[in-house]
């Protein structure tokens, strides 16, 4: 009985030392310390953490972490986090950055593109997201999938300065708007197209090649299987990746995630979250970062890890408070479902390749 009244009082003390407020009325206190967080951050974000913030929709300076996607699961799903050194569990509406890789050990997640689309990982998925190469005034991610299957289905067509990517086992599909697919097994890689078209090529050849034209175009209703070691020329593999060119079959169509990559996601799927969960650890640059990231991007991020050093007890209160706030209520992503024929929008006619971007 004791411990029990210990206990109380310490949770009444804290209460009182991160709200201002007492004890008196345990339920008013929590909706009125919960109101004063979300107008908080829905004010000022980066007061709230100390640090700037900003999407890849923002201009980045040096001193600014680049939200790259915000991770979201549904009720029943199991996912992990890694950044630098740390291992957590999966928060809802999570903010990942440079480096962040993201595991599913069951169910499925989404990586929400603001205003942009969404990602959807299979169970079994593992992936790094990083910013692209071209990264700068607009939406440039690239994720890296190192196990398992990422559907994704982009809204709107880019601009110039903007680009999505998902690299396999050396094998790259670049977009700017569509609907596909990529899954890695056994070191075989497959992409596929629902919607519009992706071009398909080698990271080899995109280090080498100063011109185009070592790509595939690969057009709706159409995929590549190849393992990338049977490529003869890893550095010019248009040939040999055309041999590879198959039409979707019925049964692959009739799958939720084909049908997800025709869907059109609406805007209100597609909206930044209120409030984000920002967690407090560390930036590392690993290997993976050091050979696909510019020169300028990696300085960048050593400031920025600089920052976040400087900076890490404030952190850690705000993501205490998030957590806090999380423990009331949660809600989750809906679980992918069956997609009616009428919210699906098709291309033309698939063909092996399709028309230039």
């Amino acid at each position: 009985m004791k411990k029990s009244l210990l206990l109380a009082l310490a949770l009444c003390l804290a209460s009182l030392a991160v709200f201002g407020l007492g004890c008196r009325n345990t339920s008013q206190s929590r909706v009125a310390a919960l109101d004063t967080l979300r107008s908080r951050e829905s004010q000022d974000t980066s007061k709230t953490a100390g640090i700037k913030q900003s999407t890849t929709t923002d201009i980045v300076t040096d001193d600014e972490v680049p939200v790259l996607a915000y991770l979201q699961f549904t009720k029943d799903s199991a996912v992990k986090v890694s950044r630098g050194d740390e291992l957590r569990d999966g928060v809802q509406n999570m903010e990942l950055i440079a480096g962040d890789e993201v595991e599913v050990i069951t169910g499925e997640a989404r990586l929400m593109y603001p205003e942009t689309g969404i990602s959807i990982l299979k169970q079994g998925s593992k992936i790094v997201i990083m910013p692209s190469k071209n990264a700068g005034d607009g939406f440039a991610d690239q994720i890296l999938l190192e196990a398992g299957e990422i559907w994704t289905r982009l809204e709107r067509t880019f601009g110039a300065n903007e680009d999505f990517s998902v690299e396999a086992n050396e094998v790259v599909a670049a977009v700017r708007g569509t609907g596909f697919g990529v899954s890695l097994a056994n070191g075989e890689v497959n992409i596929t197209v629902a919607d519009h078209q992706v071009n398909v090529t080698t990271r080899a050849a995109l280090k080498t090649a100063k011109d185009t034209g070592r790509e595939v175009v690969l057009a709706a209703g159409n995929s590549i299987n190849i393992k990338p070691g049977d490529l003869k020329t890893p550095s010019d593999p248009r040939a040999e990746l055309l041999k590879h060119i198959a039409k979707v079959s019925d049964t692959n169509k009739r799958s939720l995630f084909y049908r997800f990559a025709l869907r059109k996601i609406e805007a209100t799927e597609i909206q930044r979250p209120i409030l984000p969960f920002k967690w407090s650890a560390p930036i590392k640059i690993n290997s993976i970062l050091q050979d696909r990231l510019t020169p300028e991007q990696l300085r960048r991020l050593k400031n920025i890890i600089l920052r976040q050093t400087e900076l890490r007890p404030q952190l850690l209160d705000v993501e205490r408070l998030f957590l806090l706030r999380e423990a009331t209520s949660v809600q989750f992503a809906p679980p992918l479902r069956d997609i009616l024929p009428l919210e699906m929008t098709p291309t033309a006619t698939p063909s092996s390749v399709g028309p230039a971007i």
